[in-house]
């Protein structure tokens, strides 16, 4: 059976509170026989001695009573003293008989002799009273001091040997109860030493047994502490102290490899860290580079959406100017259709002139004919006639000349209509395709400005590389010192037995060859084949929308 420190302190323990819970019961034991006997003294003899007084005060009372009746002179006032007589004869009757319930054989008989030298008295003080009321003081007074004195000289030493054997047996039974209380302190003692000299002993063992491995797992962890950890502490026993030294033996020995690993790692970390500056340096001047051509090509582009937006507003004006131009020419159109309409209905407006005119020169001929008839009286008609017709015939050549020029103004107004409708598609097509031009211009424009931004942001994260960059080569510095710091560090422990080689210096900084790197931007807009371009745009877009 393993004996483990948590077993041997149970069992200790257990010990312990087995012999004190045995100590315990018996002390309960004493102590309840001691509490059962001081209530027997508090319940029977206090209260039987307590009861003797309240008669002896009570019969005091009474005899009191007695006197002031035979000294008052004023009926009311024997009145009171009566009732008063008549209470405190009952309470005295009650007092006694609570004693006698108490009381013993001997004390009852006490009692029994005390109530028939009361009843003696009674009857002497009431014959007193009645002679003072017949008005015989002298009578009554000689009365009381006479009989009444013998009678209650009696009954005082009969309450006298009743007080006295009450507190001879209250003596009795407190010399009972101190002597259980010693028997009590006693046994309590007697526990206590022998549960000290037990707890002692099974301390002892523990304390000895729990020192010595601790002892040897202290010097093994002194010796730990001071460097050296070649020592290995001697494991004896089958408790926790054995697995103590046991884990502390696998420590010591973890920690010689541990140490002997770190230190040919600290030297590793110390080379890689020197080589990792030199890295960092020339990644520092590759982001400075790329960070001054993005702000050059940025610069390009911001003078390339200047140069759009630009051609964007005059795509817009001219769009504007074709808009316009197509609805001055359908309103063009429009006025020469309402023109060729007014010519129309001049033409016919002309024929009827032209038709009134021949209808005239017909009248004017029909005029002549009869003024020839008429001879001598129709020649001044004839003149007129005459004159008549050939402004007829002027009327008909003229409207003849305006309907022809009519005709020929209706038939160019008809082309310039025709021309104008003709000219109408191909102005709106002009203005749709400026529209497209413009549209075009705007999304360059947009598509530049993303560009630019996107440039932007590259110059700002070649800025946030060329920082990062100069961190990790201080980094890479600090982390070469704290190795180096490390080294030193784990130099102090030896791990074996003899003395420890002096610590390797650490290797040379060696910063690796430079490598080419082009210089300027690299930003062709026209090359449909860059995948990483048109990568980084859809990256770009997608970054953007979310």
């Amino acid at each position: 059976m393993r004996l483990t420190i948590k077993v041997k302190l149970a069992a200790a323990f257990a010990a312990l509170v087995a012999m004190s819970a045995v100590g315990i019961g018996l002390l309960l034991m004493d102590l309840s026989n001691l509490n059962s006997r001081l209530d027997g003294i508090v319940q029977n003899e206090a209260k039987r001695i307590e009861l003797t007084q309240t008669i002896v005060a009570e019969q005091l009372r009474v005899q009191r009573n007695v006197r002031e009746y035979l000294l008052s002179d004023d009926a009311a006032v024997r009145e009171q003293i009566k009732a008063a007589l008549t209470r405190g004869r009952e309470a005295h009757g009650r007092y006694v008989e609570e004693y006698r319930a108490l009381a013993t054989a001997e004390g009852r008989a006490d009692a029994d002799s005390y109530l028939g030298a009361y009843a003696t008295l009674s009857g002497i003080s009431g014959r007193a009273m009645e002679l003072s009321d017949a008005g015989q003081q002298q009578d009554a007074y000689r009365l009381v001091a006479g009989e009444g004195q013998q009678i209650w000289h009696q009954m005082e030493a009969i309450l006298d040997s009743m007080l006295q054997r009450n507190l001879s047996m209250m003596g009795v039974s407190v010399a009972a109860a101190r002597g259980e209380y010693e028997s009590a302190r006693l046994l309590a003692l007697t526990l206590l030493a022998v549960a000290t000299l037990l707890g002692t002993g099974i301390a002892t063992w523990i304390l000895v047994s729990i020192g010595r491995g601790l002892n040897r797992a202290n010097v093994l962890a002194r010796a730990v502490a001071d460097g050296d950890l070649t020592q290995t502490a001697e494991a004896r026993g089958n408790d926790e102290i054995t697995d103590l030294l046991g884990a502390l033996n696998r420590m010591a020995e973890k920690l010689r490899s541990v140490v002997t690993e770190v230190n040919g790692a600290a030297r590793n970390v110390s080379s890689g860290a020197e080589q990792m500056a030199a890295t960092s340096e020339e990644l520092s001047q590759g982001a400075t580079e790329q960070a001054s051509s993005t702000e050059e090509a940025s610069a390009s582009m911001e003078q390339m959406a200047s140069n759009i937006e630009k051609n964007a507003e005059n795509a817009n004006e001219t769009e504007k100017t074709a808009r316009k131009a197509a609805v001055d020419a359908r309103e063009s159109g429009a006025a020469v259709r309402q023109a060729v309409e007014a010519m129309q209905t001049i033409a016919e407006k002309i024929m009827v002139v032209q038709e009134i005119a021949r209808q005239t020169d017909l009248l004017a001929l029909n005029a002549a004919v009869e003024a020839a008839r008429a001879g001598e009286h129709g020649r001044g008609f004839a003149v007129v006639a005459s004159e008549v017709r050939k402004l007829a015939e002027r009327s008909q050549s003229a409207a003849g000349e305006i309907s022809s020029l009519s005709a020929s103004t209706v038939k160019s107004a008809e082309m310039a209509g025709e021309m104008l409708a003709s000219l109408v598609p191909d102005i709106e097509r002009t203005s749709q395709l400026v529209t497209e031009i413009s549209r075009s211009n705007q999304e360059q424009a947009t598509g530049a400005s993303q560009v630019n931004m996107a440039i932007q942001q590259l110059d700002k994260v070649a800025q946030e590389n060329t920082s990062a960059s100069e961190e990790l080569s201080a980094t890479a510095e600090e982390l070469a010192s704290q190795a180096e710091q490390l080294q030193s560090a784990i130099g102090y422990f030896r791990v074996t037995d003899a003395k420890a080689p002096a610590r390797a210096p650490a290797p040379a900084r060696k910063a690796p060859a430079k490598k080419s790197k082009p210089m300027g931007f690299d930003f062709d807009l026209g090359k449909e084949g860059d995948e990483l371009d048109a990568q980084f745009m859809r990256d770009w877009k997608k970054e953007s929308a979310a």
